[in-house]
């Protein structure tokens, strides 16, 4: 897949932004999104995904520093290790 392109423009700096989606494995599409965001002026960027998987913890979404903090439930991740407990919230929905 192509990396995705920023149409339009943005006349600010600082913003803060949310990804939303409904399902998160890796997570390289939303580092990649989470990039240009932070080319274009963001200061913060947050993910917001109803389902993750236990993949997360294998790719490269904490360690790549452009994604502040990670907010999803129960439904697929049963444990955060201790490592992330600071970049990932967990809502119990089950």
């Amino acid at each position: 897949m192509d990396k995705p392109q920023l149409v339009g423009s943005v006349d600010c700096k600082g913003f803060k932004v949310i990804i939303v989606d409904d399902l998160c494995s890796y997570g390289d599409n939303f580092i990649d999104n989470a990039s240009i965001l932070r080319e274009v002026g963001a200061a913060e960027v947050y993910l917001l995904v109803i389902h993750t998987e236990d993949s997360i913890f294998k790719g490269n979404i904490f360690t790549s520093n452009v994604i502040d903090k990670v907010y999803t439930t129960n439904t697929l991740l049963s444990e955060v290790p201790e490592v992330w407990e600071s970049r990932i919230h967990l809502t119990e929905l089950i």
